[in-house]
């Protein structure tokens, strides 16, 4: 169900060519990977809607930074592993994911 939702969600971010380029891509994933943090207050956001549609913006960004980078992805495969599978990816390529969450905490601090 989750990789018919992710499915649809890229289709339209497709036809709307919304799809962020470049630093804006990495900028977009640093964000959305901030709503998934395991710190986050439950008053944060409250419900299984939530969480899904913030899991969607996460890995639709994911999948577009991958897209920018030429890094092949399956849908099908977000169930099994597919995420991790984009963010050692990326990672081989200098963009470690989990260095977002602390460039992030510096940026709200420098603000």
């Amino acid at each position: 169900m989750y990789t018919q939702l992710l499915g649809s969600a890229l289709e339209q971010r497709d036809l709307a060519d919304s799809r962020p380029r470049g630093g804006d891509a990495l900028a977009q994933l640093s964000r959305s990977r901030a709503l998934l943090r395991p710190g986050r207050s439950s008053s944060d956001r409250t419900g299984g809607f939530e969480a899904v549609a913030d899991a969607l913006d996460y890995d639709l960004a994911l999948i577009i930074l991958a897209r920018g980078l030429n890094i092949e992805y399956a849908i099908d495969r977000f169930d099994n592993g597919e995420r991790h599978d984009l963010e050692v990816a990326l990672a081989e390529r200098g963009i470690g994911v989990g260095q977002l969450d602390a460039h992030r905490g510096d940026d709200v601090a420098d603000s």
